[in-house]
């Protein structure tokens, strides 16, 4: 178990322009990339197909991909400053634990939703037509809406403990995204036979809203950040404690999220002394 430092520094409130920013930004780019790279690969036109046929292989190859982006945006400027969340079910998950300010679950959900909608459009403008054979990565379920939530819980809920072990285990803090990428990358290969494998309310708003596609478009809010409270809670119970709330943390940069870890404080924050802790605040 991870030791805890003297004097955590805890999540602060304010107007973090900053890093809503970097996670607009990195939203947008995660829904760009991964949905370009899955319109090459699945796009009924595709010359790819030709030379890979495997349905199955190619999920395989599109979550391959998805670690590879993860983790440049991760470690990228911008996911250093904002701890490269990406989805709402992430941020959800981080407040729960205390780590996440009630400014910065809004400020970070709202900029994770218009980040994915900006991707998802960037995509339509780009690839045009050839995103269309996929519907621009709009997703509907192939099961009964319910049982869909539940796939899509199971799913965000293992990222989510996979994220939380990495951030509470010292030495696989810094390889985080690459475990998070790897079972997202697992979840798409087993779980888009039912659901496609939205695993994140950011990258499904997006797509619906340039595609108009609107079916069952709930399942894929509700699912996940039902998966990400749950395990949170069950989180709390336990003596384990979260470095970090960033998934790749360097210290060279401020932290408005709560850290064990040595970083440049917010300017407008107080000495850890003098700061009340939120209830929900694992101690």
């Amino acid at each position: 178990m991870s030791e805890e430092s003297p004097a955590p520094q805890p999540a602060t409130g304010g107007l973090h322009l900053g890093e809503w920013g970097a996670e607009l930004a990195g939203t947008a780019v995660l829904v760009f990339v991964a949905l370009s790279t899955a319109t090459l690969l699945f796009d009924p036109g595709s010359a790819v197909q030709d030379w890979l046929p495997s349905e199955s292989a190619r999920r395989i190859l599109l979550g391959i991909v998805f670690v590879v982006i993860l983790t440049s945006i991760a470690r990228s400027p911008t996911g250093r400053l904002s701890g490269a969340h990406l989805n709402p079910a992430v941020t959800l998950a981080f407040w729960i634990t205390g780590h996440v300010h009630p400014h910065d679950l809004f400020g970070y959900w709202t900029a994770q939703l218009v980040g994915g909608a900006l991707g998802a459009f960037a995509l339509r403008l780009v690839w045009r037509q050839t995103a269309a054979g996929i519907e621009y990565g709009a997703i509907a379920p192939e099961v009964a809406p319910w049982a869909a939530v539940l796939v899509e819980a199971l799913m965000v809920g293992l990222v989510i403990c996979a994220i939380l072990v990495s951030l509470s285990t010292r030495a696989l803090v810094r390889w985080t995204p690459v475990v998070a990428g790897t079972v997202v990358t697992l979840n798409f290969w087993l779980g888009s036979p039912f659901t496609h494998a939205g695993q994140n309310p950011a990258r499904t708003l997006g797509p619906n809203l340039v595609a108009g596609q609107w079916q069952d478009w709930w399942v894929y809010f509700v699912g996940p950040l039902a998966g990400a409270a749950l395990v949170a809670v069950v989180w709390r119970t336990t003596p384990r404690v979260i470095l970090t709330a960033k998934l790749f943390h360097d210290s060279d940069y401020r932290s408005v999220l709560r850290t064990h870890l040595p970083a440049r404080r917010p300017a407008t924050a107080k000495p850890p002394g003098d700061s009340q802790p939120q209830s929900h605040v694992q101690q």
